[in-house]
């Protein structure tokens, strides 16, 4: 009878959106575990983005005190570079003086050798007359 026929319709009916309703809970509860794992992955990215930004400050820091002590140490350098210079003139000039004392030296050892000689050439011939 047609009262048959349409329950019969109905029930099927109402089984169709069951499965469609067990289907979309399905899905749903898919798509909220996708979901889930995307925010927590956005979480974790969030976080290691944090710790990079905190690395990147350090090491800009590090950076920052690397660059003040090479400074520094350029400028201890140069100070020892000026001082070696200054010790080396000094040097140089002590050297200057040390050679022409001993050039002046030789010269007075020379004449004292010749006067000497010259001594004992008068003496030599005083004693032969």
């Amino acid at each position: 009878s047609y009262q048959d026929l349409n329950q019969r319709y109905e029930a099927s009916l109402n089984e169709k959106v069951d499965d469609l309703v067990e289907q979309l809970s399905q899905e749903a509860s898919s798509l909220q575990a996708e979901l889930n794992a995307a925010n927590y992955a956005k979480d974790s990215m969030t976080c290691r983005l944090s710790e990079l930004e905190d690395m990147c400050v350090k090491a800009e820091k590090d950076l920052e005190e690397i660059r003040e002590s090479n400074d520094a140490k350029v400028i201890e350098i140069q100070a020892l570079q000026g001082q070696l210079t200054t010790e080396e003139r000094t040097a140089r000039d002590s050297r200057g003086q040390m050679v022409s004392s001993l050039r002046a030296k030789e010269k007075e050892a020379i004449q004292l050798q010749s006067r000497d000689a010259q001594s004992s050439e008068v003496l030599n011939q005083s004693n032969e007359s």
